[in-house]
């Protein structure tokens, strides 16, 4: 061949790289899809007359590949040769690394050419982005599939744990919740004389899951002889076998001042009397979802005109200030402050509410405060 055909051929060979290459940046431009990657290793082994090419995109094939290629690692740098070649490796090979993955060609008829390896290197700098643009946009989907059902949870749980709860008959009802994240594992609910404060382990949408299955729960099981059996007949085990439990607290409220009340391993309930002494209903059961004891018999205490009474969850108690070394819990004396110098359910709200005021909350925090008011309710 004279210098000039060799030119030619040169030049007839760099149009044609020329004209694919622009295909490729055509094809490019318009996919973000694996699918689309593949067909164009295709298109590439068509051109340089490979028998055989393969894509790897994060340690996965998406070809099929020959034992001997299955068996290799990913190449430093392009070349003709692996590092690691197995028995069947063909004499004919050419490989090109890039960010996230590699592409491999081999069997072709008087091998590959420098310009072959430079084309299947620029190949991979076109995938590399591509790649990079799809795992970003599953990120994306993902994200937003998740806010989704993060919506959809917070929704879910506003809507069973509503903030405002109805009076019942001769007592004053008020109540506060707030969630450490958008959604928590406490819940509360008032079912004809009784009102209910729970707390779920944990926090977030695992929590919540939970929390709002317990109300219609509630509402069933607080029809029963035995509240506290019925809970335990339809959620111990599956408490148990999510590794989580729950403590709460169920109060009766008669119409003639009698609380009944039994409690799940739940904070006290507070009854303040009119001259403004504090007493504390304690436990009557390990939380739900540790031990079965088969029967939860009610307690009681009499209420007296004006009597107030508080059940709250440990996101209250745990409010806590300061940092590492030198961190103080609100602790359950101030709530006695506030009740004891509180006249009314709703001021008991209000009181805690502002007690509240530059203490960090790192839990759910749930209150319900009511008052006997015979005479008036």
């Amino acid at each position: 061949m004279s210098d000039i055909d060799s030119v030619v051929a040169s030049l007839a060979e760099a149009y044609d790289q020329i004209v694919f290459l622009e295909k490729v940046a055509a094809h490019t431009a318009r996919s973000l899809r694996p699918v689309d990657m593949i067909d164009l290793i295709k298109n590439m082994q068509d051109f340089i007359g490979a028998t055989g090419a393969a894509l790897n995109l994060n340690d996965i094939w998406l070809m099929p590949v020959p034992e001997w290629l299955l068996k290799s690692t990913k190449p430093t740098r392009s070349g003709f040769q692996l590092s690691d070649n197995h028995p069947g490796t063909p004499d004919s090979l050419l490989v090109a690394p890039f960010e996230g993955g590699w592409c491999a060609f081999w069997e072709k008829p008087g091998g590959f050419s420098a310009s072959d390896e430079r084309l299947a290197t620029f190949v991979g700098e076109i995938i590399a982005p591509t790649l990079e643009a799809i795992e970003f946009r599953g990120v994306k989907a993902k994200a937003a599939l998740l806010q989704h059902e993060q919506a959809l949870a917070v929704g879910i749980w506003q809507a069973v744990m509503s903030h405002v709860i109805d009076d019942v008959t001769h007592y004053q009802l008020e109540a506060v919740s707030k969630p450490a994240k958008q959604v928590g594992g406490d819940f509360h609910a008032v079912h004809g004389d009784w009102v209910v404060v729970g707390d779920v382990s944990g926090k977030g949408i695992p929590a919540a899951v939970f929390s709002v299955t317990f109300v219609p729960l509630l509402h069933l099981a607080l029809q029963m002889q035995d509240p506290g059996r019925a809970l335990e007949d339809a959620l111990f085990k599956k408490l148990e076998s999510s590794g989580m439990f729950a403590t709460l607290v169920a109060v009766h409220l008669g119409a003639s001042g009698c609380l009944q009340y039994f409690n799940m391993g739940h904070n006290p309930v507070l009854v303040c009397r009119a001259n403004g002494r504090v007493e504390s209903l304690a436990a009557t059961a390990p939380p739900l979802g540790t031990f079965e004891l088969g029967a939860y018999p009610l307690r009681s205490v009499q209420l007296e005109p004006g009597d107030l009474f508080c059940l709250y969850s440990d996101g209250l108690t745990e409010a806590q200030k300061g940092a590492d070394d030198d961190v103080r819990f609100l602790g359950e004396a101030a709530l006695y402050q506030v009740l004891s110098k509180a006249q009314s359910a709703t001021e008991v709200i209000t009181r805690t509410e502002q007690l509240l005021e530059g203490w960090e909350i790192t839990d759910d925090l749930t209150i319900i405060a009511g008052q006997y008011l015979p005479e008036v309710l």
